[in-house]
């Protein structure tokens, strides 16, 4: 009888080589910083080294393609002051439309983030129409706030023939309209907020957990401005007023293989 002696042995893992390129800065950045790049045309993000980097400096970053580039972006904190809506000069989108369409911003940045209307994530055939659907919610708030707004009437005293102005009393229908626009408005804010926040792992300040509730209650234009310049680069993307994402060109970084 003959016997056979098998050794079983596990699988070895072995190691995926990382494939390392090299990336021509584009500007003047501190570390923690991310932007943009392509290398054989797939988008992938590159996190700024520490020390930064100068404009024209040639970086070594591994090449990601799981690891796909949205808009510049900082990560670990925030790029700039809460009130610094005015950073880019009060005719940019960034402030106009946060003072006065505020959700139609809100959308535009929750395209970006590819979150739906209820500020969830979604699909892409989703994703298309978050914009769309917040400019509807901002039209339909204005008609139907215009609509049910109290009305002045003007009295005149026969014995003193003094005008006198009245303002009817606000109906409930209009005070119902207030309150949803204030709670969808306070939820999505909050909740845009705090996926930001998570992607750039941006810590809570003082206010803990309840820091993205308070912002998006006591300064929900500045808040919503704050989270436009956090999700775009300004300096490199050129902004627009009624665009899904609120940019008209997306800048990309050459990259070349090591």
């Amino acid at each position: 009888m003959t016997f056979e002696n098998k050794s079983s042995y596990g699988a070895v893992p072995v190691a995926e080589a990382v494939q390392i390129v090299e990336v021509t800065a584009p500007a003047n950045m501190q570390g923690g910083f991310k932007f943009d790049a392509v290398h054989n045309g797939i988008l992938f993000a590159v996190i700024v080294p520490a020390g930064g980097v100068q404009e024209g400096d040639i970086i070594q970053v591994p090449f990601d393609p799981t690891n796909t580039g949205t808009a510049t972006s900082v990560i670990g904190r925030w790029k700039d002051d809460l009130f610094a809506c005015t950073r880019h000069g009060i005719c940019h989108p960034s402030f106009l439309n946060a003072c006065c369409c505020q959700l139609v911003l809100l959308g535009q940045v929750m395209t970006r983030l590819k979150m739906n209307w209820k500020a969830q994530p979604a699909p892409p055939e989703e994703v298309k129409n978050t914009f769309r659907n917040m400019v509807i919610v901002t039209v339909v708030m204005v008609i139907t706030m215009v609509m049910t707004t109290p009305q002045f009437d003007i009295d005149i005293d026969d014995e003193f023939d003094n005008p006198t102005i009245v303002q009817e009393d606000p109906s409930v229908t209009y005070h119902f309209l207030q309150f949803t626009y204030f709670v969808y408005a306070l939820y999505v804010v909050m909740k845009v907020r705090k996926a930001v926040r998570e992607r750039d792992s941006i810590p809570a300040g003082k206010c803990g957990n309840l820091e993205d509730v308070c912002c998006a209650y006591f300064c929900g234009c500045c808040t919503v401005s704050q989270m436009s310049r956090q999700t775009a680069n300004y300096d490199d993307e050129q902004a627009a007023f009624f665009t899904s994402d609120g940019l008209t060109v997306t800048a990309q970084t050459p990259v070349m293989v090591v």
